[in-house]
């Protein structure tokens, strides 16, 4: 760590901070040393080695241990990494997240990239562990903390100098919609003004991963009718992992292309009124939520919520027909966006529907061939959820339908104009 705390151009820069606050030098180079040690991770071989086998037995307790990815994909990260430092830009379900892509670059000979976690993350254990397997604990909130930025920035323009790669949750929170949460700028500012101080690119590839199901998802919508917020410990983590003791299904991941990065480009789409540098991140940023939402998979469990939710009730061959339909819709433009691509449709309904049941989500009416299936009404919060995660693949055809709803109602002439 002490190379970093006695980098020259680092000193130059706590020199002009100093100038800029009125602080004596000595105290802000005491300030950056203590922040410093706060951020400062590495990649332990054996911590990695731990950790990684940790994850898997993790992962392994509530899902099945083939994690459902694109080959294509893999080698085209693969390729990418040998030239590049890859920042890693995912969704956020779960806390296990990070586990899940970590798993799947360890299972295909890729090191483990550094991971950006909330202070709060850094209890006693994990915190300790975390800095052994390149954890980044960064503090809520440090927007006046001028040492701190400095700090941080430098901390990455190291890790970049070096093609380290990045991982981190551009959300910034656990989604409580199972919707893209907005993005939120901080990190990847960090990094992007970190790779103006480095010698290094860096490639920002969309990152998503959903699930059958997610153990969080009922504490969340009990979070959101007003239960307290458990804070995070030693304990609460490991309460976390015994929960995981169920069967939640499968875990899906995917990998989009790069997004390029041109401030001239993205500030160009913007008001005039919008100073160009200001508006190229958040312009970047939503671009990647964009990819993210384009390469997102579909779970049956949710489009089986999507269905449910449309109707009061439907039986497993009506359920079957309402999948079909929106299975091909689907495939008709994203051809691997499906979980259970190539699987006969009445397996993948038959174990989705189990899955929901046995989690309560939905409720069996009936008995054989008479057997109907509803939304429980206890749980409509979670379904809704789960729906959301795939809903955005339906957008456009929603939107056309109510075009053509419109139009149906005007004279023939104007129809194809008004639509």
């Amino acid at each position: 760590m002490e190379h970093l705390l006695h980098d020259l151009k680092f000193q130059k820069k706590l020199t002009e901070i100093a100038e800029q606050t009125g602080k004596s030098y000595e105290r802000v180079i005491e300030a950056a040393r203590g922040y410093l040690e706060e951020l400062y991770t590495i990649h332990q071989p054996i911590a990695n080695l731990i950790g990684a086998q940790g994850a898997q037995y993790i992962l392994s307790r509530g899902y099945k241990k083939t994690i459902d990815i694109n080959p294509a994909e893999i080698k085209k990260i693969t390729r990418l990494s040998r030239d590049h430092s890859i920042a890693f830009v995912m969704t956020h379900k779960t806390y296990i997240d990070m586990f899940v892509l970590a798993v799947v670059l360890v299972r295909h000979g890729l090191p483990i990239p550094y991971t950006f976690a909330g202070i709060n993350m850094s209890f006693m254990g994990l915190g300790q562990f975390g800095r052994q397997t390149g954890v980044i604990f960064i503090r809520r909130s440090f927007r006046e903390n001028l040492v701190y930025k400095a700090c941080l920035r430098h901390f990455i323009a190291s890790l970049v100098d070096q093609k380290s790669h990045f991982m981190w949750a551009i959300e910034g929170t656990r989604s409580r919609t199972g919707k893209l949460v907005w993005p939120k700028m901080g990190i990847l500012k960090y990094i992007k003004d970190a790779e103006a101080d480095s010698s290094q690119s860096v490639k920002y590839v969309p990152v998503s991963i959903v699930y059958d199901l997610i153990p969080d998802v009922k504490e969340m919508t009990q979070e959101g009718r007003g239960k307290q917020k458990k804070a995070e410990s030693l304990g609460w983590f490991l309460n976390y992992i015994n929960k995981l003791g169920d069967n939640f299904g499968k875990i899906s991941l995917r990998f989009g292309d790069p997004v390029d990065y041109s401030p001239e480009a993205m500030a160009s789409e913007q008001p005039a009124t919008i100073h160009a540098p200001t508006a190229a991140i958040p312009r970047f940023a939503l671009e990647l939520v964009h990819q993210i939402n384009q390469i997102t998979p579909v779970t049956t469990t949710s489009l089986i919520c999507i269905a449910l939710l449309s109707k009061y009730s439907l039986s497993k061959r009506g359920i079957e027909s309402d999948l079909s339909d929106l299975m091909q819709l689907i495939e008709s433009y994203k051809p691997d966006a499906l979980v259970d691509r190539g699987k006969p449709i009445g397996e993948s309904v038959q174990s989705a529907l189990a899955l929901l049941l046995r989690a309560k989500l939905i409720k069996q009416q009936g008995e054989a061939l008479n057997a109907k299936y509803v939304i429980n009404a206890d749980n409509y919060l979670s379904t809704i959820y789960y729906a959301n995660m795939a809903v955005h693949h339906l957008y456009h055809r929603a939107f056309i339908e109510l075009a053509l709803v419109k139009v149906a109602l005007l004279p023939p002439a104007a129809r194809l104009t008004i639509f």
